[in-house]
C-alpha cells in the first residue's frame, strides 16, 4: 500500500532488477528482459516513472520496455573508476536513449561516483556533456557531497 501519495501514485520510483538475485558485481550476468518487463508491469500500478542506475547486464532494454508500457525512465549510466567499463556503459546508454527517446525523461550520468572518489567533477561533467551532445535529451549527474 502506498501511503501519502496523491491518488496512491508515486511520481517516480527507483528500480533495480538485482532484487531477484542477479548480482550487479558479475558483469557476465544478463537479467532476462521478461523479468524486467514483469517488474515494470507491476510497478506501473504505482507509478509511471522509474529511475535506473546502469545500462549493463541487459538493463539497456528498460527504456524499450518502459516505452511499450507507456512509462518514463530516468535512465542511469553507471560510472566508476574503470574507463573501459564507463565507455561500455555510456555507449549502451546512448544507444538505448536514441532507440527510445520517447521513454526517457532524463539521463543520469554517474551515481555517487564522486562520493566514492572514482571521478573528478570535471571528468564527470565531460561525460555528461558527451551524453547530452549524442542524445539531445535532458542529462544530469548524481552527486552527493559530504563535508
Amino acid at each position: 500500500q502506498v501511503v501519502d501519495a496523491p491518488g496512491g501514485r508515486i511520481a517516480c520510483m527507483s528500480y533495480s532488477p538485482h532484487v531477484h538475485g542477479y548480482s550487479p558485481f558479475d558483469k557476465k550476468v544478463m537479467v532476462p528482459a521478461d523479468v524486467m518487463e514483469r517488474d515494470l508491469e507491476h510497478l506501473k500500478t504505482y507509478t509511471d516513472c522509474i529511475r535506473t542506475y546502469a545500462t549493463g547486464q541487459g538493463q539497456d532494454a528498460i527504456p524499450g520496455i518502459a516505452a511499450k508500457l507507456g512509462m518514463k525512465v530516468l535512465m542511469g549510466i553507471w560510472i566508476s573508476r574503470d574507463e573501459k567499463d564507463n565507455e561500455e556503459e555510456i555507449t549502451r546508454g546512448i544507444a538505448a536513449a536514441k532507440a527510445h527517446p520517447q521513454a526517457i525523461r532524463a539521463i543520469i550520468v554517474g551515481n555517487e561516483v564522486m562520493l566514492r572518489g572514482e571521478q573528478t567533477d570535471k571528468a564527470l561533467a565531460l561525460k555528461a556533456q558527451r551524453v547530452k551532445a549524442a542524445t539531445g535529451l535532458p542529462v544530469t549527474i548524481s552527486v552527493i557531497v559530504c563535508p
